[in-house]
């Protein structure tokens, strides 16, 4: 049985495939052998994202940071309560440059391609619910 409470250092990892089509744009996806059929094979590079599992905590300060009370109505931004929730939880990735690793921090997450940023929150979301 899971335990009933979430530890700090509980994580959840997403493995992803970046690899280049043809003309040298980069492919992302979840699916290795599907990534293949498009992009050349000498490429492909597996990567993984770690988050900390989130806590109900943590769903609550992502929620809120994300709602709007204006003239007695709620509004949620769907858009900000994703990237809020990728930048309070992201912990570690893989995605490196000619310096090293790159640091996971809120503006490097600014600067993720978006398609790429959506595709780790989708499959994030697949594993956490």
């Amino acid at each position: 049985m899971k335990s009933l409470f979430v530890k700090d250092d509980d994580a959840v990892i997403v493995k992803i495939f970046l690899a280049k089509d043809k003309s040298g744009d980069f492919l992302a996806s979840n699916n290795k052998e599907a990534l293949l059929i498009q992009a050349v094979p000498e490429t492909l590079e597996e990567h993984q994202v770690s988050f900390k599992k989130p806590s109900y905590g943590d769903d609550v300060s992502v929620y809120s940071s994300a709602v709007k009370i204006e003239n007695n109505n709620i509004k949620v931004d769907p858009v900000l309560f994703r990237f809020n929730k990728f930048v309070s939880l992201a912990r570690s990735w893989t995605f490196k440059d000619e310096g090293g690793i790159i640091p996971v921090n809120m503006d490097n997450i600014r600067k993720l391609d978006p398609g790429l940023a959506n595709l780790i929150l989708d499959e994030f979301e697949k594993i956490v619910g």
